[in-house]
């Protein structure tokens, strides 16, 4: 999958242009308030988290179409969800909403999948906004009356204040001037101010400092209410302030992604892939891929479901005959069996009576291969194991009743094989599957409620060493939440350690995400590869799965067999290859016969290929040579026996000196070899000394700077 990093949901802003995000069971609680500058998202899932309610600027997001807020307890929606205009698909099932919005969205609020629950939630919140602005207003024009009275009393006790000091001012001028005429007792006395006798003038002292108090707790008072009205002017511009700015940063970020050009687009749409692994260390091409299968360089490959019943045209059967409507098909089936047969009724004569996993796991041992990978299930959607998401439709259930995938993962570790499953993703004509699909895939019944329970059932309970997809090429792997699993299956499962899987999660991955590349069918390039690859390709030309129609001239012969491992293993790749067994359970002779051959070839040349590496060339520019290495050595794998007993190789006389010296495995002499016009002439005993019939060449010396110790991705001067 894609490449996988820790990405806070709050760095979402620093992202371009997104049109599809998953951030589903990923437990958030709020969602920032940058979260809005997504302006081009079209879909988003938020179902089964715990958002309690959502930015008030949520309604920025103007091209969403298809947002799932199922699971969450969000009892409100922002006032701004009125702005989702083009929003066409809502499902708001399981939150604890107030009973004016349930009302609104009517009885789809509840349905499983509602398409006019968006229209009622977007109309009540339209209407709804009418009348919160209405309201708004009111308070705003009660607010200004409010300030108004206030500015007006406190003028109102500026002027008393004013009125009071030149009062007071008065008054004193008074007593001055008649104290300097002796009279002033007098003249208080006939005011009645200020008493003349000893006994009034304690209580006129009172009365003044009180006044004075109060006069202080005013003058306090004002100037609170004053710093108070002045601190919430001060907020409430700060808030304006705020939101021009950000209404202005997002349309000129708007602008700059609109400025990308369309080449780099792929590698924003990719964030979403983060998103669903926060606080994980999972990423294709950061994991480091599990020793042990770049070593194994060889695995078998089984095809088996009930398509092997028929045995006619390909694995492919029930889709050629009732999808495709393919002529041969459906004479094949006019012609010998009756009308209202179903490609269900091949089930029951899927019966493996004569199925002898060990039998199988000892070939497979004999022919040299290190691992076994097993169709658990095919595009048809029958598993061979008891699947509890697959009912009535496994090898349980019916034909063989026997759990064919387990007794085989048992029998193949006994011989100290590693086993692997392959899984189909996508079923042709499974119901949920096919509304899904009609609804461009944005829905997920078919994901949530089989692929994934079935891949970590399989993942629990057979603890697979390779998970080798397929059938995802009609959706993208948001759907297939390919990465929401891989975060798992890296991180928490009981095979995180040693499990691989390859690239076929979803369209547009195949070749550009995985532990290793398979790209397409029998993908063989010939060249050394930047990443770790496997060439999954079939004994039989023609097919996958067993053919009762197959000829001998359309099985591959030994020595094609051969040369394709050669030049896999040569150019850095791994070879898985395919037999289709039978409906009653067999491997046929033939198929038995190459794996055979295979394995006593590898018996004696072995060393030439597993645990090597890639040397700096892989074939020779002068023979039908193809060249592997490990450290000190480089083998020269030749694919036919030259003539006159000379092999001439135009690409090792550089690593050629005194202390050089070249073997033959199966021989235990070491052979003469001399340069020529930088051309290296190696002699080789008779033929009939020999035990193999194909020669490999160990040249050994001082090449520890010529030869690789491990793979060069980076493509450096060795390769």
């Amino acid at each position: 999958m894609c490449d996988l990093q820790d990405v806070p949901v709050r760095d979402i802003a620093n992202t371009k242009n997104i049109y599809s995000l998953d951030l589903s069971n990923n437990h958030l609680v709020t969602l920032p308030k940058n979260f809005a500058t997504l302006k081009f998202l079209t879909k988003l899932d938020l179902s089964k988290n715990s958002l309690k309610e959502l930015p008030e600027n949520f309604g920025d997001l103007a091209k969403l179409k298809h947002l799932d807020l199922y699971k969450n307890e969000l009892q409100h929606l922002p006032l701004s969800f009125s702005k989702l205009k083009t929003l066409k698909w809502l499902d708001l099932k399981d939150n604890p909403l107030v009973p004016a919005i349930r009302e609104a969205a009517g009885p789809c609020l509840d349905a499983k999948q509602c398409l006019t629950c968006a229209k009622n939630i977007v109309q009540f919140y339209s209407e709804f906004q009418i009348k919160v602005e209405a309201e708004r207003e009111m308070r705003e024009r009660q607010r200004q009356k409010d300030l108004q009275a206030n500015e007006l009393a406190l003028q109102k006790q500026k002027q008393q204040e004013k009125k009071n000091k030149k009062k007071e001012k008065k008054t004193k001028t008074e007593k001055d001037t008649h104290k300097d005429n002796g009279v002033f007792e007098e003249h208080v006395m006939e005011r009645e101010v200020y008493p003349a006798t000893e006994d009034r003038a304690k209580p006129v002292k009172k009365r003044g400092f009180c006044c004075a108090i109060c006069n202080v707790i005013t003058t306090l008072l004002t100037h609170i209410f004053f710093f108070a009205f002045l601190v919430f002017l001060l907020t409430s511009l700060k808030m304006e302030f705020t939101r021009e700015l950000e209404t202005k940063i997002s349309r000129q970020w708007g602008e700059f992604l609109e400025a990308v050009p369309p080449p780099y687009h792929c590698y924003l749409n990719d964030f979403s892939h983060y998103l669903q692994v926060l606080h994980t260390k999972t990423g294709d091409n950061t994991r480091p891929l599990p020793e042990w299968y770049d070593k194994a360089k060889i695995g078998i490959f089984l095809h088996w479901g009930v398509y092997a019943v028929p045995g006619f045209g390909s694995e492919w059967f029930w889709m050629d005959w009732k999808g495709a409507n393919l002529t041969p098909f459906v004479n094949f089936m006019q012609n010998n069996y009756p009308p209202d047969f179903t490609y269900q009724d091949f089930a029951k004569e899927f019966t493996a009576e004569f199925y002898d996993p060990d039998h199988w796991a000892k070939i497979f041992k004999q022919s040299g291969a290190k691992y076994v990978v097993l169709t658990s299930k095919h595009h048809e959607g029958f598993t061979l194991w008891p699947s509890s998401y697959s009912f009535s439709w496994n090898a349980m259930d019916v034909g063989s009743h026997r759990d064919l995938l387990g007794g085989l993962a048992e029998a193949v570790r006994n011989q100290s094989l590693r086993m692997g499953f392959y899984h189909s993703l996508y079923e042709w004509f499974n119901p949920r599957y096919l509304h899904d699909k009609e609804a461009n895939f944005t829905t997920r019944d078919f994901v949530q409620n089989k692929v994934m329970p079935e891949l970590t059932e399989l993942v629990n309970v057979y603890k697979p060493d390779v998970i080798w997809s397929d059938g995802d090429w009609e959706a993208e792997d948001t759907y297939w939440k390919s990465t929401e699993f891989l975060a798992w299956l890296y991180n928490e499962s009981p095979v995180k350690d040693t499990v691989v899987v390859n690239d076929r999660w979803g369209s547009g991955i195949p070749c550009n995400h995985g532990d290793f590349y398979t790209c397409t069918d029998r993908y063989n390039p010939g060249v050394l590869q930047p990443h770790k690859w496997e060439n999954a390709m079939t004994v039989d030309k023609n097919s996958w799965g067993f053919r009762r129609n197959m000829n001998y001239d359309e099985i591959l012969t030994t020595f094609e067999l051969i040369k394709t491992m050669v030049q896999t293993v040569s150019c850095g790749g791994n070879i898985l290859i395919n037999v289709g067994p039978t409906k009653e359970g067999t491997i046929q002779p033939i198929f038995q016969e190459r794996l055979l051959d295979l394995g006593k070839w590898l018996e004696i040349n072995g060393d030439a290929i597993y645990e090597s590496k890639p040397w700096k060339v892989q074939n020779d520019t002068v023979s039908q040579v193809w060249y592997t290495s490990k450290p000190g050595v480089v083998y020269a794998i030749s694919l036919e026996w030259p003539a006159y007993g000379r092999i001439l190789l135009g690409s090792v006389a550089n690593i050629f000196d005194s202390s050089t010296t070249v073997g033959l495995l199966g021989y235990n002499k070491p052979l003469k070899w001399r340069i020529a016009n930088n051309i290296t002439v190696i002699r080789l005993p008779e033929k009939s000394k020999i035990q193999s019939e194909w020669a490999i060449y160990k040249v050994l010396g001082e090449l520890n700077k010529q030869v690789q110790t491990d793979y060069c991705w980076e493509f450096d001067e060795l390769c």
